[in-house]
């Protein structure tokens, strides 16, 4: 134990917090022993206090995703504005900045569509066709990959959103999410922007210690991916301000 402060831990799933997706991690929160007083004497941080209640609450990806859908996107291209109004009240909380909440037609940003192949296309149409089975003529070395839901079921949200672009195949589109989608997911809001290039492999996202290559680029599908949870990270931080 670190002298002067109570520490304690807690596996927690963020989709506890009103972020739509899984995604466990371990916590470890760690605070002055003299400005918080701790309810009991195991190491559980969600019984001493240390943790908010669980909200619930996760969304439907539908809910989150519906207003950016273009229903004439074209692989390779852009959607540079919202192509529809803020409907639910998810969709109205990642499109507000300082009170406004953008509206169809303002500035839209990282919702750029992958070049996917006609082969690919063929395949995620498939998938979005069978609920998520690929059917054996396109199954590849790359077997994990899975359809997104449209609604989760009854036990929520299942999937946690990774720093690969092609891990996930949209529910209603044959493609992968978008940076947007990514950072929708990660209940980032609409005017967070991210720098550096959209995606990057091998070598170059993963540098090579043994040929003394270290250098590495960080693309915006990995920022998101290795982020942690906005709305997950409010309420812990909302939670301990009360101690502070």
């Amino acid at each position: 134990n670190l002298k002067g402060y109570t520490v304690k831990k807690r596996l927690v799933h963020a989709k506890d917090y009103g972020v739509p997706q899984n995604r466990p991690r371990i916590l470890i929160i760690g605070i002055q022993s003299k400005i918080f007083k701790c309810k009991n004497e195991n190491d559980d941080a969600f019984d001493a206090g240390l943790l908010p209640d669980i909200v619930g609450s996760a969304p439907n990806l539908e809910e989150i995703f519906d207003d950016i859908i273009d229903t004439n996107f074209e692989y390779g291209g852009e959607t540079k504005t919202y192509p529809k109004e803020a409907k639910t009240e998810w969709q109205k909380k990642l499109r507000k900045k300082n009170n406004k909440i953008f509206k169809k037609g303002d500035e839209l940003t990282e919702q750029e569509y992958s070049n996917h192949s006609k082969k690919t296309q063929e395949k995620f149409k498939a998938m979005i066709k069978n609920q998520g089975r690929i059917p054996n003529k396109y199954k590849t070395k790359k077997f994990a990959q899975r359809l997104l839901p449209r609604r989760w079921g009854n036990k929520g949200p299942s999937i946690t959103i990774t720093s690969l672009a092609d891990d996930f195949v949209h529910y209603m589109q044959a493609r992968t999410p978008t940076v947007r989608e990514c950072a929708r997911i990660q209940t980032f809001p609409d005017w967070y922007k991210f720098s550096g290039k959209r995606t990057t492999g091998g070598i170059r996202r993963a540098g090579n210690p043994r040929k003394n290559i270290f250098d590495r680029e960080v693309p915006k599908y990995t920022q998101i991916g290795n982020a942690v949870p906005v709305e997950l990270a409010r309420n812990i931080g909302e939670h301990i301000k009360k101690y502070i």
